[in-house]
């Protein structure tokens, strides 16, 4: 995000009018990458990004209080209720879930690799003999 501010000349999470020109650069980015194995992490729904080439989706999640105490000593009020409230959204998205309450970001980062590694055993012809 740092090189897009500085094009922008802005920081881009606390300016939503650039949101739609990053999400463009970001899209840019991935259709010449697309050929190869990509993680993207991020905060946009299936319905968001529909026509990017994204094979499947999972949500990073944790407990609401989980949540608050996260983003308590960095958010305003107003910021966590809107996480809150974005938690509760995402959770009805129907999405494959992996949670994250209480688990350090190494931890995480192997629960997602293992989700990973299913999607590629699942795709792979069943071994005959």
């Amino acid at each position: 995000m740092e090189p897009a501010a500085a094009l922008a000349g802005q920081r881009i999470p606390e300016n939503p009018g650039t949101w739609p020109a990053y999400r463009e650069l970001v899209h840019a980015v991935i259709g010449t990458i697309a050929h190869l194995p990509v993680v993207l992490l991020g905060v946009c729904t299936p319905d968001e990004l529909k026509d990017w080439p994204i094979d499947a989706w999972v949500l990073l999640d944790c407990t609401d209080k989980e949540r608050q105490r996260r983003l308590s000593r960095h958010a305003s009020p107003q910021r966590l209720a809107d996480a809150i409230r974005d938690g509760h959204q995402y959770r009805q998205l129907g999405l494959p879930t992996i949670d994250t309450t209480g688990l350090t970001p190494i931890a995480v980062a192997a629960e997602l690799a293992r989700f990973i590694q299913s999607l590629h055993e699942s795709k792979d012809p069943a071994p005959t003999g």
